[in-house]
């Protein structure tokens, strides 16, 4: 009596564990739809409202590389799975980003890859662009 007890348990505690991975996988996987607004309008309504950190939309070198390489990824149509090197440099006179990163192709062979330039305080691209 007690082994079958066992059994069950183990049988649904692999089927929650199953439930589970498939709800992470089917979020991580999912797309994200926009749909039709007006946002001239919402932002007309708004206007007096407002947040600006002093550290700028794009605080540290963190963000800065995480949105770049976003970015490059959906410029580029490369995997986010495919390993890369991301690096980023920071003007701090014009308080501004530059991420470039590229992708390996191989053992020590980097391929194309893409640049981008955001403004630190409003979090704008400033330029955006693929490498050969």
């Amino acid at each position: 009596m007690r082994k079958n007890v066992w059994c069950y348990l183990s049988v649904i505690q692999t089927a929650m564990i199953l439930i589970l991975i498939g709800v992470l996988l089917w979020q991580t996987f999912s797309g994200t739809t926009a749909e039709k607004a007006d946002l001239k309008a919402f932002l007309d309504e708004h206007e007096s409202v407002g947040y600006l950190p002093q550290a700028g939309y794009i605080p540290d070198a963190k963000t800065a590389g995480t949105i770049g390489s976003a970015i490059i990824d959906k410029m580029s149509g490369e995997s986010v799975f495919r390993p890369d090197s991301v690096t980023v440099e920071y003007d701090e006179e014009n308080r501004l980003w530059l991420i470039s990163k590229n992708y390996f192709y191989g053992f020590f062979a980097f391929g194309p890859g893409g640049v981008v330039v955001i403004e630190q305080d409003s979090g704008k691209i400033v330029k955006a662009f693929l490498t050969k």
